[in-house]
């Protein structure tokens, strides 16, 4: 829409920058957590941003239920807060293409001046309605991602792998070694495990890996192994 947008560099630690409070702007995207990393913002930064920030911000917690919490009340505290959510994740529905927002009602009449008319099958509706009576286990599985994300963070730890601290249901491991990410990445597909790679600044050094069963994980720690060895 020939908008004009600023981008900012996060930290060395993958956290907002003194910059990111500074820059003027009507509308601000925050991941939280954040992709490829991982990195959660904390609730206090986001408090800072939504206190001092002129225009509407925008809370991104598709990866949330795998972290320790989230801003879903910010909506109520702050009159220019928006969080928005998925079904893709932590429910396993992504083939439903479902999300929601939550905002003041005033934000939300004016998004719904430029929806789609039926943007949204009754299908999907309903096992949304569903999926929302099954919050138990959906937290069950995401408690399950927690403990095996923090095994795989200590396997990789010991291999060699800088791990930023993750609250996704991924990770993001860094190598400096050799053979490098890009040769990794091609080892481990050649075996049939695929995790992703980014031929991109910041983050060609390293792997994007999904946390899987904990089968998968051996799997994967096994290739990894044989890759670098």
């Amino acid at each position: 829409n020939r908008a004009n947008t600023a981008f900012v560099d996060l930290t060395p630690d993958y956290q907002l920058p003194e910059s990111f409070y500074e820059t003027s702007a009507a509308l601000c995207f925050l991941p939280r957590p954040n992709s490829p990393t991982g990195v959660c913002s904390s609730r206090a930064d986001v408090e800072r941003l939504c206190e001092g920030f002129d225009g509407l911000v925008i809370v991104d917690e598709a990866y949330v239920d795998f972290a320790e919490d989230d801003c879903m009340d910010f909506p109520r505290r702050f009159p220019n807060a928006m969080v928005m959510r998925t079904f893709s994740k932590s429910f396993g529905m992504a083939g439903l293409r479902l999300g929601v927002a939550v905002a003041r009602p005033e934000i939300i009449q004016e998004l719904m001046k430029m929806k789609d008319s039926y943007n949204l099958n009754a299908v999907t509706q309903r096992a949304g309605v569903a999926a929302m009576g099954a919050w138990d286990w959906m937290r069950e599985k995401a408690e399950a991602v927690r403990a095996t994300r923090a095994r795989l963070t200590r396997e990789l730890t010991n291999m060699g792998f800088h791990v930023p601290p993750s609250q996704a249901n991924f990770l993001f491991a860094e190598w400096r070694g050799q053979p490098p990410a890009a040769a990794l990445y091609q080892g481990l597909r050649a075996q049939g495990v695929l995790v992703r790679h980014f031929d991109a600044r910041r983050l060609a050094h390293g792997l994007r890996i999904t946390v899987g069963t904990e089968e998968e994980t051996d799997a994967l720690l096994e290739a990894l192994r044989g890759v670098i060895t």
